[in-house]
């Protein structure tokens, strides 16, 4: 496969990067011999009391290391010993290919999480049962860069993040930091979250039932920005091979961590630095219905509204929302659904 760029900005696609057809050799190394699934370490510590009146309360802490996710190594590059250094070309498994990524797992870093929970219950007495569920969670990234990736070399003093970790979420997200990525994908680190709900069984049949969630809104990620052009100091963004193709250079990237949401970029930013968070997201729904007893037979009519007060909270960040150089920069979509009416008839016999 040839792909062709413009790399002068001219318009003409003169540079053509040559990615040559797999061998049964490469496909012998692309996974890791010693490659396992990941795992978790976990500790809870807990408490559960059961009171009068049908009331108990279960509070837990627990800190959980997630250790050994799947990552990505590049295998054929020549990296340099520390940061400020040239890239040294590739060939370390074959001189006329570029990077040869291998599936490993991530024994240099690992997601460390802390979360309390507390859940209050009263069971149904007095025609009256509700929960209320409080969460608290706290999350940070432990070790280093990896091996070959770009940042270790660019900016290896910005590792620390106590904020979105999306690219540890999944596999082989973090083989590039340095690329420009890093917007919240599902709620996985978000600081807090409060739930409520409860149900009265009122005179004539009537069921009241409400509930009311607050949810915290989730980080941008790390905030980055982009440079006029790539530091000579990391050698040329074109590196020759062996049979005169071209390839690019992972060391000659634009994108360095900024640390900062307003320019100018903080000078010595971690990667946590200057993350901001979306918009809290807060409704109510709410249910009401009666039974209607016609001798053995019986007709159910409920009314139920979903975010009564209408709220409506962004609750995703747009790709590119953490680029201070896109035009997404800290643009947000998805609203909370608008208020909804539903009308329920059921009809036992």
């Amino acid at each position: 496969m040839t792909d062709q760029y413009d790399a002068n900005g001219d318009g003409i696609f003169e540079t053509p990067i040559l990615t040559p057809a797999a061998t049964a050799a490469l496909s012998g190394i692309e996974f890791n011999k010693n490659l396992h699934n990941p795992f978790a370490d976990e500790f809870i510590v807990g408490f559960a009391r059961q009171f009068p009146g049908r009331i108990s309360l279960d509070v837990a802490g627990t800190r959980r290391y997630m250790r050994d996710g799947y990552t990505l190594v590049d295998i054929n590059g020549i990296y340099p010993s520390g940061p400020n250094q040239p890239f040294g070309g590739f060939g370390l498994v074959d001189p006329n290919r570029g990077q040869i990524l291998q599936e490993n797992n991530r024994s240099w870093a690992s997601v460390v999480i802390t979360n309390l929970e507390a859940t209050l219950a009263k069971n149904l007495s007095h025609n009256i049962q509700g929960t209320l569920s409080l969460t608290r969670q706290w999350q940070r990234v432990s070790g280093t860069w990896g091996p070959t990736d770009p940042a270790r070399f660019l900016q290896p003093d910005a590792f620390d993040n106590n904020h979105d970790l999306s690219q540890y979420l999944f596999g082989n997200g973090d083989t590039n930091s340095l690329s420009g990525g890093g917007r919240e994908s599902g709620v996985a680190y978000r600081p807090y979250s409060v739930r409520m709900a409860g149900q009265y069984l009122a005179p004539w049949g009537v069921r009241v039932g409400v509930s009311y969630v607050i949810q915290a809104g989730g980080w941008v990620g790390p905030i980055v920005t982009q440079l006029a052009a790539a530091d000579p100091v990391y050698g040329p963004s074109l590196i020759r091979l062996a049979d005169a193709t071209l390839q690019s250079n992972p060391l000659a990237t634009t994108v360095r961590f900024c640390g900062s949401a307003t320019l100018p970029c903080a000078a010595s930013p971690v990667r946590s630095d200057g993350q901001t968070r979306n918009e809290d997201e807060r409704y109510m729904q709410l249910h009401l219905s009666r039974e209607f007893p016609i001798g053995s037979q019986h007709i159910e009519a409920g009314l139920g509204i979903f975010n009564l007060f209408n709220n409506g909270a962004q609750t995703q960040w747009n790709t590119g929302a953490n680029q201070i150089y896109s035009p997404n920069y800290l643009s947000r979509f998805n609203r909370t659904s608008s208020r909804q009416l539903q009308l329920n008839f059921k009809y036992r016999f």
